[in-house]
């Protein structure tokens, strides 16, 4: 079995790989719907609902980088945007998204960082 590193697990928007990438998080959820009754033994049964997806990343903010500039410009138009994240040669999970939260640090000694929270607009597929 092999193990995939973080350091490949990048994010796209538009086509384009965030660039300075620090980390990128995907994370699934789905609803949980309770389905108990009186024979199921006095135990929860679940099934689920709706599923919902969201990426993070945090990057360091380039000048110019046309992935961080994308993410910007669709955020500041307020669109939604296509995403992929490849997950090492596991594979990449792609679908369309809303920028909830677009946010760019500069502290004193520090590099100056963007921090992007996507939620799922779409589907989301693999491949």
């Amino acid at each position: 079995m092999v193990k995939i590193r973080g350091v490949d697990v990048l994010l796209s928007v538009g086509g384009q790989t965030i660039g300075s990438q620090r980390n990128a998080s995907l994370k699934m959820d789905g609803k949980e719907i309770d389905v108990s009754d009186k024979t199921t033994g006095g135990w929860d049964t679940t099934i689920v609902g709706n599923r919902t997806w969201a990426i993070d990343c945090e990057a360091i903010t380039l000048d110019s980088d046309a992935g961080q500039d994308a993410v910007e410009a669709a955020f500041l138009a307020g669109n939604q945007i296509s995403v992929s994240i490849a997950v090492g040669a596991h594979g990449t999970y792609s679908g369309t998204a809303s920028i909830v939260s677009l946010e760019l640090t500069g502290e004193k000694d520090d590099v100056s960082m963007m921090k992007i929270s996507l939620k799922g607009a779409s589907a989301l597929t693999a491949a």
